[in-house]
């Protein structure tokens, strides 16, 4: 890593931040987005799927207001 104290003239976006293992937990293995999903639905049903199996689990957080798929 860079030292920053030591090196004042590199630009912020330049150092790095995170240590190379940090980098390869957020980059691949917290980054798992490859998932298959039903194509042959649309949004609206899949989130009444979801109420249904689920109903007491939060579905969208708003500020300080939690509010569950029931």
């Amino acid at each position: 890593m860079i030292n920053v104290i030591y090196n004042l003239d590199i630009p912020i976006y330049q150092l790095e931040i995170l240590s190379a293992s940090e980098r390869q937990e957020l980059l691949f293995e917290l980054n798992q987005t490859n998932l298959d999903y039903q194509c042959d639905k649309c949004i609206d049903q899949l989130f009444a799927e979801q109420a249904e199996k689920t109903p007491d689990q939060i579905a969208v957080v708003f500020e300080n207001e939690e509010i569950t798929y029931q």
